[in-house]
C-alpha cells in the first residue's frame, strides 16, 4: 500500500499546478485515476543488475511491460559517469552522461547529468513525443547519501559500497526527472530501504512490480487472461 499510496500521490507541487488543466495530449495526471483516457505507467528498467531467472513473477513481468499502456525503457547504470557526448542514443534506452566540464558558468552547484531518450512515446489519443532531453543537478540528494551510508551499520552496507550508493542516487533523480513511476532494480544498493533514493523515487523489484503493474492495468478496467497472458480484455477495445 505504501508504493500504491506513493504512485498515486504527486508530492511535487509545480507538477500539480501544470497538471490542473487539461493535457493537450491526454497522457498526464495522476497514475491511478479512473478515466477514459488516463495517462501510461512509465517504467526505468536497471538491466544490468537483473540476474537470469525464469520463475513465474519474472515471466508475468517480462509480459507485463510490453503492454502498449507501458512505456519502458533501459538504463546502463555502469555508464552514467561517462563523459562522451558523441555516442548516438540506442533505441529503447534512457541515455545518462557526466556534463559538469561543459556546464558553463552559470550551472548549478555541483556535478551536472544530461539524459536523453530517441524513442517514439505514443500517448493513448493516437499522438506521439518522438524523443526527449534534460539535465539534472544531484548534488544536495548524492550529499546525503553518503551520510546516510557512513551512519549505516555495517549489516547494512556489506553487499554495496558508496560509489554504489552515489551512483543510485544519481538514477534516482534521472529517474525522477525523465518523468518514470518506477525504478525497477535488482543491484544491492536498491535494496537497501535506508538509501535517500527510497525518498525520491519508487525503487522495487520485477516480482515486486508485477502487482503495480496489474492494479494500473486493472484500474483501466484492462485485465490479462492465460497464463502466458496473450489474452486482454479491456474496456477500450
Amino acid at each position: 500500500m505504501r508504493i500504491f499510496r506513493e504512485l498515486h500521490q504527486d508530492d511535487d507541487p509545480f507538477r500539480r499546478t501544470q497538471r490542473q488543466d487539461p493535457s493537450p495530449t491526454k497522457d498526464e495526471g495522476d497514475l491511478f485515476s479512473h478515466r477514459p483516457s488516463p495517462r501510461k505507467i512509465r517504467i526505468l528498467l536497471d538491466t544490468e543488475s537483473f540476474p537470469a531467472d525464469t520463475g513465474s513473477a519474472i515471466e508475468l513481468f517480462d509480459s507485463l511491460i510490453t503492454h502498449p499502456r507501458v512505456f519502458a525503457l533501459s538504463v546502463e547504470t555502469s555508464t552514467i559517469t561517462s563523459t562522451d557526448t558523441s555516442a548516438p542514443t540506442s533505441a529503447g534506452m534512457l541515455k545518462v552522461h557526466d556534463t559538469t566540464a561543459d556546464a558553463g558558468r552559470f550551472k548549478y552547484p555541483g556535478p551536472q547529468y544530461s539524459w536523453s531518450i530517441d524513442d517514439e512515446d505514443v500517448h493513448p489519443d493516437g499522438s506521439a513525443t518522438q524523443a526527449k532531453h534534460g539535465s539534472t543537478s544531484p548534488e544536495r540528494h548524492t550529499c546525503e547519501t553518503v551520510q546516510v551510508y557512513r551512519d549505516l551499520e555495517r549489516q547494512h552496507r556489506t553487499d554495496f559500497r558508496l560509489t554504489d550508493a552515489v551512483n543510485y542516487a544519481i538514477v534516482a533523480e534521472v529517474t525522477r526527472d525523465a518523468g518514470f513511476d518506477i525504478l525497477v532494480s535488482e543491484a544491492p544498493v536498491a535494496a537497501c530501504r535506508l538509501l535517500p533514493m527510497h525518498d525520491r523515487v519508487v525503487v522495487v523489484s520485477r516480482a515486486e512490480a508485477v502487482p503495480i503493474l496489474a492494479h494500473y492495468l486493472r484500474r483501466q478496467h484492462i485485465f490479462q487472461a492465460g497464463p502466458a497472458c496473450r489474452v486482454t480484455l479491456s474496456r477500450h477495445t
